[in-house]
């Protein structure tokens, strides 16, 4: 592995004599770790491969899907009656084609989610969590390299994009409440801080950064961060100030390579001090930048519209994944309801329906049991992720 500091007298990452990261050192790196950022950067963008089969299985279970096998069949062979024993059956039948419909869905979804889903296999071969930091903002910097050089824009365009993942993707921290309840000092009843809170509490996401201490240049890494996006992603996708969009992104790299665990001790005092120091330069950097920001585009009439129906599905879908589960367990409830009693009113007004016991259980358990699945599911997910 190439040396790490500059000065460094052997190839070890642990061997520096002075605080700043060589240049080569981080392209080398970034180098060696391309083709399985690359992969693991498709594997994390890969769309649930299951999805299809999962609503799938939901139109069979409204029940649209049968409705429509019924009347498909019906048009093909009539009203042709299966005799098996005793037992008499219409081809055409809803209630067949809803039992089978339900039935061939669920277990195709089973087989699907076992078959298509990301194994664990696949995982052991990607970067971890680190690694990925690192290499979102090397890649910046890469990019802008690559557009100085041919002037193609598509490079902006992934530096752009690139920026946005390590703008989520900074710090293994706690939130900035917690430690404005544990330091009780000035530094921490600052505006600068307080704005902190709200802006960065959602990228805190684990243990407390080494360089979160109380200390005068916390404050300073904090109003850094805040301003990555606001002084940042306009000035790089409009073209404005590359050389100090480049350099304060690679003190950032600088800073993320020193907190790869793979590459050696991430407690060594003086790797700690070489990404403290890096780290406060690039905030220092991002906070003597002025303000900037891209002149508005004019929106066009369906730019328009699609925003306006984002706005209302983003409304609409609020009581869904509200954080009351007896909130969301009702909306899914009503929701439930409406599909399942309509899909049965729909369907009986072509098909002749006998109302008994077993229908009428499953258009009141239905929606129940589709409403629990509903409220729940995301909740364990979300409960594992803590975990984790």
């Amino acid at each position: 592995m190439p040396a790490e500091m500059e000065g460094a007298t052997a190839p070890t990452p642990e061997s520096p004599t002075s605080p700043k990261i060589a240049p080569d050192t981080l392209e080398q790196y970034f180098e060696s770790i391309e083709e399985p950022f690359h992969e693991t950067e498709n594997g994390l963008a890969r769309k649930n491969p299951i999805r299809p089969f999962v609503i799938g299985f939901v139109f069979c279970l409204i029940p649209l899907i049968p409705f429509l096998l019924s009347q498909l069949v019906f048009w093909l062979v009539g009203p042709r009656v299966i005799s098996v024993r005793t037992i008499h059956l219409r081809v055409s039948s809803f209630w067949l084609w809803w039992v089978a419909s339900f039935a061939l869905s669920l277990l195709v979804l089973i087989v699907a989610s076992k078959m298509l889903a990301i194994t664990a296999e696949e995982k052991k071969s990607w970067l971890s969590p680190a690694q990925m930091r690192f290499a979102y903002c090397y890649s910046i910097v890469h990019e802008i390299r690559r557009y100085r050089t041919n002037q193609l824009n598509r490079h902006i365009d992934a530096a752009v994009m690139y920026l946005d993942k390590t703008a989520t993707t900074l710090f293994r921290a706690a939130h900035v409440e917690m430690a404005e309840s544990l330091y009780a000092d000035e530094y921490w009843r600052t505006e600068s801080v307080r704005a902190a809170r709200t802006s960065l509490g959602s990228m805190f996401v684990g243990n407390v950064p080494k360089w979160f201490r109380l200390r005068p240049e916390t404050e300073t890494i904090l109003q850094g961060c805040q301003e990555i996006i606001p002084k940042l992603r306009d000035r790089l996708k409009d073209r404005k100030d590359l050389g100090a969009v480049e350099a304060a992104l690679f003190d950032l790299t600088a800073y993320q390579y020193t907190e790869i665990p793979e590459l050696s001790d991430t407690q060594s005092e003086t790797r700690f001090e070489a990404g403290t120091e890096s780290l406060i330069r690039f905030a220092q950097s991002v906070i003597a930048l002025p303000p900037y920001r891209s002149e508005p585009m004019a929106a066009t009439p369906e730019e328009k519209m699609s925003r306006r129906l984002l706005l209302a599905t983003q409304k609409l879908s609020l009581p869904f994944t509200d954080s009351n589960v007896l909130i969301a367990f009702c909306a899914w409830l009503i929701l439930m309801s409406i599909l399942f009693w309509g899909g049965f009113y729909i369907a009986s007004r072509f098909v002749a329906i006998k109302m008994d016991s077993t229908i009428m259980a499953t258009l009141i358990g239905g929606p129940i049991a589709t409403a629990v699945t509903g409220a729940t599911i995301p909740r364990l997910g979300k409960t594992k992720k803590q975990e984790k």
